[in-house]
């Protein structure tokens, strides 16, 4: 590997590692968009006998639980494309 390749090959992992920074913040801004908003709707959303917490924690698991089943089936269905190959043509 000469110079030039030693350069290249760092700045791809230097552009690799700030994406997935940025990947994480992201996905921790949202986390807390999210449960800021499930707090949000808490307050106004009034259930007999329950508490501010437990509303607090339905509404967040009542977000959150659709969205991450809706990325597991994404990624499964992303990596059995993978898996095909591209010769398959998709199939």
């Amino acid at each position: 590997m000469n110079e030039k390749e030693r350069e290249a090959a760092g700045a791809r992992r230097r552009i690799i590692r700030k994406a997935q920074l940025y990947t994480w913040g992201l996905f921790a801004l949202l986390v807390f968009v999210t449960l800021g908003g499930a707090a949000l709707i808490a307050l106004f959303v009034r259930l007999p006998g329950m508490g501010f917490v437990k509303r607090w924690l339905l509404l967040s698991v009542l977000v959150i639980v659709p969205a991450m089943i809706l990325f597991l089936i994404q990624r499964y269905r992303e990596n059995r494309d993978a898996a095909r190959g591209p010769d398959s043509g998709g199939q």
